[in-house]
């Protein structure tokens, strides 16, 4: 059954995720092995002075949206944008992306939280905190109706496109999702996952599609649009390549129609071992602090904080608080049945 320990596992797991891709953001595959070999465990920054454990925006930014829903007991725009600022003013050293900083620019400046959003930003951002997303709609019974919402919402306050709106929408769904197979004990099937979220993708392009006139240029080729980045994802879940197969067909790069969706493939193929699945997902190049930490968030939630392999958790920056924020979050929209 779905316990506080898979609330930790989902916070823990983004974390251990993200300080395990943290030193080698943005190399290629073939860079990290001709460099590492192989990364298997958390690593000081080789070029500047952040040491092993540390953590990104990643992690910074999925405890800002836990805290928030869990203080509001939903989503509360004003709330968020405000708890967003405060991170931006503590967030030296922590890699911010370009649209999240320009969104905190036009925040900290008193725009409003409904029309703060980088125009065509199409950056990962957004899915990379969205798994609480998934989890407060489980906890607080809601569905998938309220996952969708909260999304649509809450991504154009820094990204004002529909493909973040669509990364954030999907990856907290998936967390959604996966709450509720820890309840029946059995792992997501890809086949429905992924027909489901094409779905989703295609009805959220034709309804937000023109939130960004970028987008309309954008779409015009089909690499970049997202249903069919999750169709790529849904073929090669269907057949037997490895992972290189899958970053060469859809990207693993900084752009969130490319490292959402190969991080919901990920997940779908190596989740069950939250060690294999990060490491995999790491040692694939590109965004690696961002797609790893989804993996680690969606395989935290399946796996549990305790299924977390110790040498990977405990050095953690600040665990001890991370599993405070956890513990608070479920605490405090938990209602056992009566």
């Amino acid at each position: 059954m779905f316990s506080i320990d898979n609330v930790r596992g989902m916070l823990i797991g983004t974390a251990v995720g993200d300080a395990l891709g943290m030193p080698v953001e943005c190399l290629s595959a073939n860079e990290i092995h001709e460099r590492f070999d192989r990364v298997t465990e958390l690593m000081p920054h080789p070029k500047d002075e952040r040491p092993a454990g540390t953590w990104t925006d990643d992690t910074q930014l999925t405890m800002v949206v836990m805290t928030s829903l869990a203080a509001s007991q939903g989503l509360d725009l004003l709330d968020m944008s405000e708890l967003h600022i405060d991170a931006f003013v503590e967030s030296q050293g922590r890699g911010w992306g370009s649209s999240t900083i320009t969104a905190c620019n036009r925040l900290f400046n008193g725009a409003d939280p409904l029309d703060s959003g980088k125009v065509g930003g199409a950056g990962d951002g957004t899915a990379m905190k969205a798994a609480p997303i998934g989890i407060y709609a489980y906890l607080d019974k809601g569905d998938e109706d309220t996952v969708l919402d909260i999304s649509k919402q809450l991504a154009p306050m820094t990204h004002m496109d529909v493909r973040p709106v669509i990364g954030m929408a999907t990856q907290a769904l998936m967390a959604y999702w996966i709450c509720k197979a820890v309840d029946k004990g059995e792992f997501p099937a890809h086949g429905p996952v992924m027909e489901e979220l094409i779905q989703i993708a295609l009805e959220l392009e034709e309804e937000m599609g023109d939130i960004s006139p970028h987008y309309e240029r954008e779409k015009q080729h089909k690499e970049n649009v997202f249903s069919h980045k999750l169709e790529l994802v849904a073929a090669w879940l269907a057949g037997d390549e490895d992972e290189k197969a899958l970053a060469a067909s859809v990207g693993n790069g900084i752009y969130v129609n490319e490292a959402g969706p190969f991080a919901l493939g990920m997940f779908l193929r190596y989740g069950q071992d939250f060690e294999q699945a990060v490491v995999r997902t790491v040692n694939m190049g590109g965004d690696t602090d961002t797609t790893a930490a989804m993996v680690g968030a969606l395989a935290g939630t399946w796996c549990g904080k305790e299924a977390i392999p110790e040498r990977l958790r405990d050095p953690i920056e600040s665990v001890g608080p991370l599993s405070d924020l956890a513990n608070g979050f479920f605490h405090s929209l938990y209602e056992p049945d009566q």
